[in-house]
């Protein structure tokens, strides 16, 4: 499967004040607290989080059918961020998801799939190109045959991506 995230960073700061009391405490662990508070760009290692989080939840509400809000189910490890690159784990009860992303002054955008091999299979598509299941999952036609998908919005940017190798 896969997921996908963008966080429009101009509009996570007039949006979002992580610095307020029980920001962190509601959406991190104390690992990940420690992770962010560590980091040399607290605010941007606070959207990488976030971004890793909802990437792998979008696998695991497809997965599992479960929707809820569990911010602290998803648990991020391995975090390795630098100057313009993401990659780590992200664990969900049983579940283990594999994130790569990117990050430019604008955007933090990431990408999660269930197998580490998976990223090679990953192609951008269009807006136009998605469709959605009767479940609202978004899904593409892609050499005839319908591949999971994943849309993600935020600001002013979009990102959708879809599997090649998965046919629904």
């Amino acid at each position: 499967m896969i997921g996908n995230d963008v966080i429009d960073l101009n509009a996570a700061r007039c949006d979002s004040n992580w610095q307020r009391a029980g920001f962190l405490q509601k959406l991190f662990s104390c690992k990940e607290q420690d992770i962010i508070l560590m980091s040399r760009n607290p605010e941007i290692m606070v959207w990488v989080l976030w971004s890793m989080k909802e990437a792998a939840y979008k696998i695991y509400n497809r997965q599992t059918g479960i929707r809820e809000f569990i911010p602290h189910k998803l648990l991020c490890a391995d975090v390795a961020v630098n100057q313009y690159s993401i990659s780590g784990n992200v664990f969900c009860n049983s579940h283990q998801f594999y994130a790569s992303g990117i990050i430019t002054n604008s955007f933090v955008h990431t990408i999660c799939t269930d197998c580490p091999d998976n990223v090679q299979f990953i192609k951008n598509c269009t807006k136009a190109a998605i469709l959605k299941d009767n479940n609202n999952l978004p899904y593409v036609i892609s050499n005839g045959f319908k591949r999971p998908a994943s849309v993600s919005h935020h600001g002013k940017f979009y990102k959708a991506v879809f599997r090649t190798d998965i046919v629904l």
